[in-house]
C-alpha cells in the first residue's frame, strides 16, 4: 500500500492508481473506502469498465445492490465481453432472488471465459428455479474441478455452502 500512497502523490489524477488502491482496499474489507477511491476513478475516466466492475464489487460488499448492479451494467455497456462483470452481476441477481436472471449472466460469463473458477463454481450453487420444472440437465452437474493454479488464483475464495465468489 504504501508504494500506491507514494504514486498518488506523483499522480493524484491517476485512474489506473486509484483502481488498484480500491481493490487493495476491498481485499482488506474496507468496502466504504474503496467505494470512494473508485468512484473518484470512475469520474476521472468515465470509460474505464474495470473500475465500474470494481466499484460495483465495493457497493456489493456494502449490501447495495441496486448500485452494485447499476456499476457492473455500466462497465458491460463499456465492455461487453467482461466476464467478471457478469459475474459479479449474476451475483447481485442471485442474492435478490432473481434466479433466471443470475443464470443468465453466468451463462454469459462462461461464454466469454469457459473456464473462470468464479464463474463455474456460482453457477454450480444455483438452486433450483422455484418457477419452473427442475431441469435435468442440472441433476447432472459436476463440480469444476481445481487445480492448484486455479486455487492460487483465488486465495480468498468461499468455496462452501452458498456463497459467492467475486472477480
Amino acid at each position: 500500500m504504501d508504494s500506491f500512497r507514494k504514486a498518488i502523490k506523483i499522480r493524484p489524477n491517476s485512474h489506473i492508481t486509484l483502481n488498484n488502491i480500491g481493490c487493495v482496499l476491498l481485499s482488506q474489507e474496507r468496502a466504504a473506502d474503496a467505494e470512494k477511491i473508485l468512484t473518484k476513478a470512475t469520474s476521472l475516466k468515465p470509460d474505464y469498465a474495470e473500475a465500474f466492475n470494481n466499484l460495483g464489487r465495493a457497493k456489493h460488499a456494502q449490501g447495495q445492490h441496486d448500485g452494485a448492479e447499476e456499476a457492473y451494467n455500466h462497465a458491460l455497456g463499456l465492455k461487453p465481453d467482461s466476464a467478471q462483470a457478469w459475474n459479479n452481476l449474476g451475483n447481485v441477481y442471485r442474492e435478490r432472488g432473481e434466479i433466471e436472471r443470475a443464470e443468465e449472466a453466468y451463462r454469459k460469463a462462461l461464454e466469454i471465459d469457459p473456464d473462470p473458477p468464479a464463474a463455474l463454481t456460482n453457477q454450480a450453487n444455483m438452486p433450483v428455479s422455484p418457477r419452473r420444472p427442475e431441469d435435468p440437465e442440472r441433476e447432472e452437474r459436476k463440480w469444476p474441478v481445481f487445480t492448484s493454479q486455479t486455487a492460487d488464483a483465488l486465495p480468498s475464495a468461499h468455496l462452501g455452502g452458498r456463497r459467492t465468489i467475486q472477480q
